[in-house]
């Protein structure tokens, strides 16, 4: 709702499908956190019936993370989340962000950090008037998904639906 007061032109179209609090907030520790990427299947059926509730979709793009990050854990933990449900995906979004994570910052800061993503250009051509699905893990401010939908947005996009596992 706050988003729709800042961008009131903007069709807002987004499913988080768990709180996060709880075994689920304990879950992210060792699946993301600690590296356990064996964790990433637990989901998988949710994720799949989900997806399949959305509105018809061309391409699933997962939320990309620093080179910093994938060195130290191994692994994007969005992509290993739909590589568990077999879910097809596309490495549309590049992390070019600098600066502390997302998870270290306080919201006053997440909501003001700049733009961390752009599209690698050998997609530019293939999400033009594509009706995509954007993939978070978790939805804090929302920020991350706001600046993925703005560069996609600008490559004509037709439409963008948000889905994280948790908010």
């Amino acid at each position: 709702m706050k988003w729709k007061k800042q961008y009131p032109h903007k069709d807002f179209s987004h499913i988080a499908l768990y709180v996060y609090e709880g075994l689920f907030r304990e879950w992210l520790q060792a699946y993301k956190f600690k590296g356990d990427y064996r964790l990433a299947s637990f989901f998988r059926s949710d994720l799949r019936q989900a997806i399949r509730s959305l509105k018809p979709i061309d391409i699933i793009i997962p939320i990309p993370v620093s080179e910093a990050s994938l060195r130290k854990r191994g692994f994007n933990q969005v992509e290993g989340l739909l590589e568990a449900a077999s879910i097809p995906f596309l490495p549309v979004l590049e992390h070019i962000g600098r600066g502390k994570k997302q998870s270290e910052k306080k919201r006053a800061e997440r909501l003001n950090s700049p733009q961390p993503f752009q599209i690698k250009e050998a997609f530019k051509e293939k999400i033009k008037n594509k009706r995509v699905l954007i993939v978070d893990d978790v939805y804090t401010t929302g920020r991350t998904i706001f600046h993925a939908r703005e560069v996609l947005e600008k490559e004509k996009t037709a439409q963008i639906q948000t889905l994280t596992l948790a908010r």
